[in-house]
């Protein structure tokens, strides 16, 4: 079974597990090693060989001036558990190309406070100009959706 079709395995546990059981976990969630695997994958494609791709890279990492920041921002971005699940990068000039979030169930609920947090990250990223594209669990299509944003930005 390839990752291109593993986020959204609904029903498909067993499957899930054997394929995890033969990796060596790079998160605690199983959808985050999954998307790990898929994000390696595509990576491995001759067009994308220029990127890499780090795991749970802190946001205060990410930003070298916080200026752009409301003051409540600022707090989020230097928190220590503040972190972007996926950052894609050129090899040669170490810059982020695109961040990737990988949402669970509490994504989808608008009225949690993960959902509030995702929404100021998603300002944070905007307000440097770093694209950000997020991966629902219960999605589908992401291999094909993470080629056609990769494709994007390399023309």
């Amino acid at each position: 079974m390839r990752a291109n079709h593993i986020l959204s395995l609904k029903g498909y546990e067993e499957k899930r597990r054997a394929l995890l059981s033969t990796q060596k976990n790079k998160s605690v969630f199983d959808s985050e090693n999954l998307m790990y695997l898929l994000v390696i994958e595509v990576l491995s494609q001759e067009e994308f060989s220029k990127y890499d791709v780090v795991l749970h890279f802190p946001l205060r990492n990410l930003i070298l001036d916080f200026e752009n920041l409301t003051p409540e921002e600022e707090r989020y971005a230097k928190h220590h558990s503040t972190h972007l699940d996926f950052v894609i990068f050129n090899k040669l000039g170490k810059n982020p190309v695109l961040a990737i979030e990988v949402d669970g169930y509490e994504y989808h609920r608008k009225d949690s406070r993960k959902a509030e947090r995702d929404v100021m990250k998603n300002d944070i990223l905007e307000k440097y100009g770093i694209p950000l594209v997020r991966f629902s669990t219960t999605g589908s299509g992401e291999k094909d959706k993470l080629i056609t944003v990769l494709n994007t930005m390399s023309n």
